[in-house]
């Protein structure tokens, strides 16, 4: 009962003040997309608790979030700053997030997005993770036609997901070649159907530009082979699975926070054992596997973007053996030759 008088008090003061509460300690909370999350990932240190939002109820103790869509998530963050939760971990990209940020000034977000101000910006490095897989894609098949499967945005962070798929591939072999098979969960074609038609073609792989546990699931059940980032029962189809550990990341954020010395921006990398490989030795002879274990030794230094690059229009984008600086990444709206 008592939970339910607390929850009442947190709707109330979030309804009528938007005056955040001052804290003296560090009182975080992670906000999620999706209907799970792999609690492995938070730094259980500091995260005392659940909190549960499609139910809208306290579970065990407050301070995690799992949100369904991106209203619920600006209602529940606000209700989390007001009553004094600081850092807020916006984990997933948010529509509201930059909002967010300006509305509660006093509050520290952690974003995947550089919103300045009182945000900082924490993220796993997608493009070195999309680069292996790529590699892998190359050494666990035969014909190298893959197909590139989830975010439907074109973005800045797609372009370079994919592009760095199909450079890890072609660091392998040059004639790889990818096709961006973009899906809109929000769309009113059922998921199904929108996957059939990785049935329809000869892909030799199949994957995943990001952690979509539905996603996943729906394109095991078709029985093709594919990477992804959650295990799976169908251990036939699904090649490999690399995970991807935030905690440590978060981590650092936390006790930078404590010792009120923050950076602008974290990027996890690869020295601190930020991705593990689970599943996929099996499926690599001696050889590749030695090549795969050489890539994850020289990861966290590997400069992907290295030239000679060429679009999918024939033109010279990254001249040989010059390299894209951090800044240009960041303007990257173009494919590489070979994407469809």
């Amino acid at each position: 009962m008592k939970k339910y008088f607390y929850l009442i008090f947190v709707l109330l003061v979030f309804a009528c003040s938007e005056e955040e509460v001052e804290v003296s300690s560090i009182k975080p909370a992670f906000i999620f997309k999706g209907e799970g999350v792999v609690l492995d990932s938070c730094p259980s240190e500091y995260l005392p608790a659940a909190y549960s939002v499609d139910e809208l109820e306290f579970v065990e103790t407050p301070g995690f979030a799992i949100v369904s869509d991106d209203k619920k998530m600006y209602e529940i963050a606000g209700q989390m700053a007001v009553v004094g939760y600081n850092p807020i971990f916006l984990v997933d990209e948010f529509q509201f997030s930059k909002k967010l940020v300006e509305r509660f000034d006093k509050t520290t977000f952690v974003t995947t997005g550089n919103f300045r101000g009182n945000s900082v910006v924490a993220k796993f490095n997608s493009r070195k993770i999309n680069y292996l897989t790529g590699v892998f894609a190359c050494m666990a098949t035969e014909n190298h036609r893959f197909a590139y499967a989830g975010c439907d945005t074109l973005s800045n962070d797609a372009y370079l997901k994919i592009n760095s798929f199909l450079l890890g591939a072609k660091s392998i072999d040059k004639n790889a070649s990818v096709k961006w098979i973009k899906i809109n969960k929000a769309s009113e074609e059922p998921l199904s159907e929108q996957i059939s038609m990785l049935a329809k073609e000869n892909f030799s792989l199949i994957a995943l530009c990001g952690k979509d546990k539905e996603l996943e699931e729906a394109i095991s059940s078709l029985n093709l082979p594919f990477v992804g980032y959650y295990p799976s029962e169908n251990t036939r189809n699904q090649l490999a699975y690399f995970f991807c550990d935030n905690g440590q990341l978060w981590t650092k954020v936390l006790k930078d926070f404590f010792a009120d010395s923050l950076a602008v921006i974290y990027e996890s990398g690869f020295s601190d054992n930020s991705v593990k490989f689970l599943g996929y030795s099996d499926k690599l002879s001696y050889d590749n596997l030695q090549v795969m274990d050489s890539v994850v030794m020289n990861l966290d230094s590997l400069d992907i973007f290295v030239g000679p690059i060429f679009d999918t229009e024939g033109f010279l984008r990254v001249s040989e053996g010059e390299k894209i600086s951090d800044e240009n990444l960041e303007l990257v709206n173009w494919l590489i030759y070979g994407i469809e």
